[in-house]
């Protein structure tokens, strides 16, 4: 745990994106996720194997943080966790 400014213990967190042909929606995401002022958490997107630039705006934000994932295959919505 980290602690906050008022010595707080703030739990480490894991924020999971799941993302399809998201380059379109993806940036605003990732940019509301980012601005947050809780600071102990990670960002994990995975991607669906998307026919567009989602993986390349993904790649965008990887100095920021941001982990990509892909599971290989294309899966059913509710599999990619």
């Amino acid at each position: 745990m980290r602690k906050g400014a008022a010595g707080i213990d703030y739990p480490f967190v894991t924020i999971c994106v799941p993302a399809r042909n998201a380059e379109h929606t993806l940036r605003r995401t990732l940019d509301s996720i980012l601005a947050q002022d809780y600071s102990n958490f990670e960002v994990i997107v995975s991607d669906n194997l998307s026919g567009d630039r989602t993986a390349s705006v993904i790649q965008e934000y990887a100095k920021q943080g941001v982990r990509y994932c892909t599971p290989g295959k294309r899966l059913a919505q509710d599999c990619l966790w």
